[in-house]
């Protein structure tokens, strides 16, 4: 991982377990929608899922995600492209993670998901398309201010739902 990611897994692992988190995923295929480098494919590795699908369009993010795979983790497995809704239906998934930047919006042009998903929505106009849209907002300091940019945690499914394995962060295996 490269030092930027490398801190953005330990600054935001907190954050992960409480928002990444609403149903348990021991055993769990996991769709990581807007994956950088792999680190929240090894956050879900770390709380038990049994694989993670990546999909990253950046070119270097990519590289760098599958080198991980491919060195270190066997269990992710990385797809070099942009979100596609047909993703949702043509690749094998119990719970996805969505993380990217915007886009996320492509989810509206859709019937609403009918698995356990996480969505990070980044603007409020687009997190109001989200509750109309029937997204379940996270309930206590659901919105917040990051550099000026309003972003929110939906969920399509399920709350959060049991305890969760709170493993100290590390990228060092």
């Amino acid at each position: 991982f490269s030092d930027f990611r490398k801190a953005l897994y330990i600054e935001e692992y907190p954050e992960w377990l409480q928002y990444y988190l609403p149903v348990p995923i021991q055993g769990l295929t996991v769709l990581d929608v807007g994956a950088g480098e792999g680190e929240t494919a090894r956050f879900f590795l770390d709380q038990g899922a049994k694989k993670v699908i990546c999909i990253e369009p950046d070119v270097e993010a990519f590289n760098l995600l599958k080198r991980n795979a491919d060195k270190f983790f066997p269990k992710i497995h990385p797809i070099w492209a942009p979100f596609l809704p047909k993703f949702l239906d043509v690749l094998e998934w119990d719970f996805m993670k969505m993380d990217i930047e915007g886009y996320e919006e492509a989810l509206l042009d859709m019937p609403k998901i009918q698995k356990p998903a996480v969505i990070e929505v980044h603007g409020l106009p687009l997190c109001e398309r989200f509750k109309q849209a029937g997204y379940i907002q996270r309930e206590n300091k659901s919105t917040y201010q990051l550099e000026h940019k309003w972003y929110s945690f939906f969920y399509s499914k399920l709350e959060k739902n049991g305890q969760v394995n709170q493993k100290s962060p590390s990228l060092n295996s």
